[in-house]
């Protein structure tokens, strides 16, 4: 059996942190799909462009998961690891984007990336404001310029 881990905080604080962290990862696992189901099925005039860009982001939203993920375990808890467990944590809707058109995809993810956004500036004021977390909250305010980037690259591809 693991040791808990001693850093300096109180374990309501880091399940606190975790239960965060545990939302944020459901949500990267339902907007990760639709991203890379954007990416399967986009077509049109400015298919290469999206194309390119949905596989990015998608690449990058996988990466992201694995790091929520090995953050729970820093702080001694373990990420919910089923698709049904997942999917029950998140607060996107885990709807089908691969048949929509190029514009309604993008507004499909442009408006999860916002919703993800809105979710790590509350989970990075909590775990700094609620659980003292400071580690978490700098990995979320990360987490979160790095959609907001996405959002805005969204929005410039819609204009």
């Amino acid at each position: 059996m693991e040791k808990s881990p001693e850093i300096g905080l109180k374990k309501a604080s880091r399940d606190g942190a975790i239960d965060v962290l545990q939302g944020v990862l459901s949500d990267l696992l339902v907007l990760g799909a639709k991203t890379r189901a954007a990416h399967w099925g986009v077509s049109g005039l400015h298919f290469q462009a999206l194309h390119a860009m949905f596989g990015e982001q998608y690449d990058a939203i996988e990466e992201e998961m694995d790091e929520v993920a090995e953050r729970i375990r820093s702080l001694g808890g373990f990420p919910v690891s089923t698709v049904g467990g997942l999917l029950g944590g998140t607060r996107l809707a885990d709807t089908d984007v691969v048949q929509l058109g190029a514009a309604e995809m993008v507004g499909v993810l442009l408006a999860d990336h916002e919703a993800l956004i809105r979710t790590l500036r509350a989970g990075a004021r909590a775990a700094d404001e609620k659980f003292d977390d400071a580690g978490t909250n700098d990995f979320l305010v990360g987490l979160m310029a790095s959609h907001e980037k996405i959002a805005w690259m969204l929005r410039a591809s819609a204009a």
